[in-house]
């Protein structure tokens, strides 16, 4: 029940151009973030950090760490 509620042990974002075409893909850490809660915003994408499993989890609080797309500098 627990991976249907938070999600499973490892997910990743892939990020898209305007065509469709991946430019990138972000894995991020086992049970750190639940991948069901997203939020998408102008300022950046924000995945909720509340799973049972992470170590800073509380059932009081339900939070959100910010994400940000940078552009890599090209040599």
């Amino acid at each position: 029940m627990e991976v249907l509620e938070y999600g499973g042990k490892k997910f990743s974002i892939i990020i898209l151009d305007k065509s469709l075409n991946i430019i990138g893909e972000t894995l991020f850490p086992n049970y750190t973030y639940n991948p069901k809660l997203i939020l998408i915003l102008k300022d950046g994408i924000y995945i909720c950090n509340s799973n049972p499993q992470n170590p800073d989890f509380s059932d009081d609080v339900l939070s959100f760490q910010k994400f940000e797309l940078k552009k890599i500098q090209s040599k």
